[in-house]
């Protein structure tokens, strides 16, 4: 029951929220690395994501998958 449901911004541009492209999913990754959890800023340089939207991808997605760790050798978290 705990559907999402796009608004017609989602629907007119093809790309859905929950929906990150690999370009965006790097430069998340590297924005992060270099500000930390400042999703505002992050979300001020990727058009069309709010940061609860970054917010929300990292800890569902690149949290558990260790974030940048397998894309930033050396990185300790």
């Amino acid at each position: 029951m705990n559907e999402f449901v796009p608004s017609s911004s989602d629907k007119s541009s093809g790309l859905r929220r929950w929906e990150f492209q690999e370009d965006e999913v790097d430069l998340i990754i590297r924005l992060h690395r270099l500000l930390g959890n400042r999703w505002s800023l992050i979300a001020g340089r990727i058009p069309g994501r709010t940061a609860n939207d970054i917010k929300n991808y990292w800890n569902s997605c690149l949290s558990k998958k260790g974030g940048a760790q397998g894309r930033w050798p050396g990185r300790s978290t």
